[in-house]
């Protein structure tokens, strides 16, 4: 039903958790090894990278989300 009011923000939103998915997917080994072996080569700071980006577009929509859900649908007072 979401998908009426603010397909944007929805597709937005599927977007940043399949990239979530994809990177988590994609790296989940590479980051036990570089963890387990301690690479100094540099990887662990371009996952860190790449992990940080994903979390802060799922981060950026679900305020989004969340803002537009209380402004068009007000249940009282918001949480501080």
């Amino acid at each position: 039903m979401m998908h009426i009011y603010c397909p944007n923000l929805l597709g937005e939103f599927d977007q940043a958790v399949d990239a979530r998915v994809a990177w988590v997917n994609g790296h989940h080994a590479e980051l036990r090894e570089v963890i387990k072996r301690r690479s100094a080569d540099g990887r662990l700071v371009r996952l860190r990278h790449e992990m940080t980006t994903t979390a802060e577009q799922l981060e950026a929509v679900r305020a989004a989300l969340s803002d537009l859900i209380q402004q068009r649908y007000p249940m009282g007072a918001t949480p501080d």
